[in-house]
């Protein structure tokens, strides 16, 4: 048998595990989650040490799993300090500081928040406070480059650092007289804004979801055809050519519905999967172009949360208006 992402032939052992369409973090339905048996283990675990652990845990699509009650808040896992998406809090001792998403101890609907290890500056105790994240806090001799007088006192706010002393010395501050004043640990509701960057991990996952939506519908003899080497390259590998375009706006068919949705058609010369995890962002993938001679069929399917059900729907029409091709000038 012949694996849809790396190419090769390998022996019915080697296909044991199963490649779902959707990403099970995502949601368990019925009659069937759309799993393929063309995948092998080796790709499957890759995808699963990789871009899928990334969207299921630090996207926005991550946050949705538990705001759309697919995940526990007291069972919810991010990346931790590793995670590129984070928290900007904007009220009370943290405000202007940078956190992440973790398990809520309280249970409740929404994650729990916690500071990133980082330190503050400022000339003044009630700010403006200069914020850095504990790899990038400058030296003592840069931060005098930044306008701060070594004369004058400095105000310093650190968080989550073990011995803030010892590695303020070791970027060069001395602290010859100094006082200390404790700050309120995080409790009860924080007001935040998440912020997070759709980017490569992103694209690929997503790649990945639109090709195996093909292997799907179409079969893998379709999915082994070489028109689709680009964006099996990208989804498997990265870190180029993908053709992934992000729509801005609120799709109007998304609005009041949970779940997911996914579909294949073609536009122009382009074959084009139409996708969104959880209803929020839309993306569009260009899984082939140049008029590929490929017998295919317009296919779409809502994974319906409230129903627990897999669903086959008609298709949208690709979002009006956005051009799948940069625009020459």
């Amino acid at each position: 048998m012949r694996c849809v992402y790396c190419l090769e032939d390998k022996s019915a052992e080697a296909f044991a595990g199963r490649e779902h369409v959707m990403p099970q973090a995502f949601g368990r339905f019925t009659p069937t989650n759309l799993v393929l048996r063309c995948v092998c283990d080796a790709c499957n675990g890759a995808f699963g040490r990789g871009i899928d652990e990334k969207l299921a845990r630090d996207s926005a699509e991550a946050i949705d799993r538990v705001l759309q009650g697919v995940k526990p808040a007291s069972e919810y896992k991010g990346l931790g300090a590793r995670s590129t998406s984070h928290v900007e809090f904007v009220d009370g001792n943290l405000a202007g500081g940078r956190g992440y998403a973790i398990a809520n101890p309280d249970g409740g609907t929404v994650p729990g928040v916690t500071p990133f290890a980082q330190v503050w500056f400022a000339k003044s105790s009630d700010g403006p406070w200069d914020v850095f994240l504990l790899e990038d806090v400058p030296t003592m001799k840069a931060l005098v480059e930044r306008g701060y007088d070594p004369r004058h006192k400095l105000y310093i706010r650190t968080f989550e650092i073990e011995d803030p002393f010892l590695t303020l010395e070791s970027k060069g501050y001395n602290f010859t007289e100094s006082e200390q004043e404790a700050i309120e640990p995080l409790c009860g509701r924080v007001p935040i804004e998440h912020v997070t960057t759709v980017a490569e991990p992103e694209f690929r996952a997503v790649t990945k979801i639109a090709l195996n939506y093909l292997a799907y519908t179409t079969g893998p003899s379709v999915a082994l055809e070489p028109a689709f080497d680009q964006a099996r390259t990208f989804a498997r590998y990265g870190p180029t050519n993908g053709r992934v375009r992000v729509y801005p706006r609120v799709n109007p068919w998304f609005v009041g519905r949970r779940g997911h949705y996914v579909s294949l058609t073609r536009a122009e010369d382009m074959i084009v999967a139409q996708l969104s995890i959880h209803m929020r962002i839309q993306y569009l993938v260009v899984l082939a172009e140049g008029d590929p001679s490929v017998t295919l069929h317009s296919a779409a399917h809502l994974f319906d949360l409230d129903t627990r059900e897999v669903k086959e729907i008609e298709p949208l029409p690709l979002t009006p208006g956005f051009a799948l091709r940069p625009v020459k000038r």
